[in-house]
């Protein structure tokens, strides 16, 4: 509105992003993994996963043929959290 003040509260969220977003990242695992590869697992069981930017969004159709499926390998190997809480993945997934 014409004349009218942000709110305290709007102003306090602008200046937390801000200062999150000039941090450099803490990685508490291995360090990302070299592409082609888009998981890395380290000898205690910790994982870190490399994050990709879409260069277009995604149809979810079900079918896979966007170019983003050639380019990234997909990944798995995750552990359960219920019901048998860090046993290996009982089916197949792929991310």
């Amino acid at each position: 509105m014409p004349g009218s003040k942000p709110t305290i509260g709007f102003l306090l969220v602008l200046v937390c992003t801000a200062s999150v977003a000039a941090q450099s990242p803490v990685i508490d695992g291995p360090p990302p993994p070299e592409l082609p590869e888009m998981l890395a697992r380290d000898a205690a069981g910790k994982v870190t996963v490399r994050a990709i930017k879409l260069k277009q969004p995604l149809k979810v159709d079900g079918q896979l043929d966007e170019a983003v499926y050639q380019e990234f390998q997909p990944f798995g190997g995750f552990v359960q959290v219920a019901p048998d809480y860090g046993a290996t993945q009982s089916e197949r997934i792929d991310i």
